[in-house]
């Protein structure tokens, strides 16, 4: 499979118990959350970018946890050919990150 920015949260903690490992598995946590929440498209652009990622899942759970707002952002982004719609039912949309293509200044949403 596909690796994770984290994985399941008590397992992590319970493998990396010696300084500073258990911190970086909260600011893993806490990365992939704001990537989530936030709706300023360079910043989750930027993280995307540092993790490698590849597809972002947005189902039921993360449209329960986090704001229509942040999770909008997504679909400007593939607007924006940053990212491609590669699943969409039911509600639930899988996108994949475009390679080699970068934020444009006039992508609506773009913080300058």
């Amino acid at each position: 499979g596909l690796p994770t920015i984290v994985g399941w949260n008590f397992h992590e903690v319970q493998q990396r118990t010696l300084d500073p490992l258990p911190t970086l598995v909260q600011q893993r946590g806490n990365n992939a959350s704001y990537m989530f929440d936030t709706d300023n498209i360079p910043d989750a652009w930027k993280m995307l970018q540092f993790y490698h990622i590849k597809y972002i899942i947005v189902g039921k759970l993360e449209q329960i946890i986090y704001p229509k707002t942040g999770l909008a952002k997504f679909d400007n982004m593939a607007d924006s050919g940053l990212l491609k719609i590669v699943y969409n039912e039911n509600g639930d949309r899988i996108y994949e990150v475009q390679d080699g293509v970068t934020p444009e200044s006039n992508v609506v949403g773009m913080a300058r």
